[in-house]
């Protein structure tokens, strides 16, 4: 019954409902019986049932390339860039995109720095420090310049 419900086009869980069997049951099998992994096909059939913008995100989700998003979509880029934005955003990723868009040029400043942080293994306190510690040696920079022009004053006075 399980095979003949299967090949009227049920889903596992339409199966399960009328035939009182679990859906691994039911899986295992309709699997014994065709060889294939039913339950991969209804999901793929599940998939294909989806708007673009569904199935782009679940193509996001499993990594695929934008550019394999816009082919197997048939999409325009500007659609897939707005629902990768959108999928980011959903993710709470969308601050990384945030970030490098406000970096732009400066995008390899930024990932040659946070190398030698990490190289340095340097922890929030430690930057903080090293950032005060050159502000510091600017000031003493400029005191002993300070100094300096008012040692060659006292000297041209001599």
């Amino acid at each position: 019954m399980v095979i003949q419900l299967a090949n009227e086009g049920k889903t596992i869980r339409e199966i399960s409902k009328i035939v009182h069997i679990s859906l691994k049951d039911i899986c295992k099998t309709i699997n014994k019986e065709t060889g294939d992994d039913y339950s991969q096909k209804e999901e793929k059939q599940k998939t294909k049932s989806l708007s673009p913008y569904a199935r782009s995100f679940q193509m996001f989700k499993d990594k695929k390339p934008l550019s394999d998003v816009a082919i197997e979509l048939d999409i325009k880029s500007r659609a897939v860039l707005d629902y990768y934005n959108d999928y980011l955003r959903l993710t709470k990723m969308n601050v990384l995109v945030k970030i490098y868009k406000e970096l732009k040029n400066d995008f390899p400043l930024f990932l040659h720095l946070y190398n030698k942080i990490k190289k340095e293994r340097l922890i929030k306190q430690a930057i903080t420090d090293l950032l005060q510690n050159k502000n510091k040696l600017m000031d003493l920079n400029e005191q002993v310049e300070f100094y300096n022009n008012h040692i060659r004053e006292q000297e041209l006075k001599l």
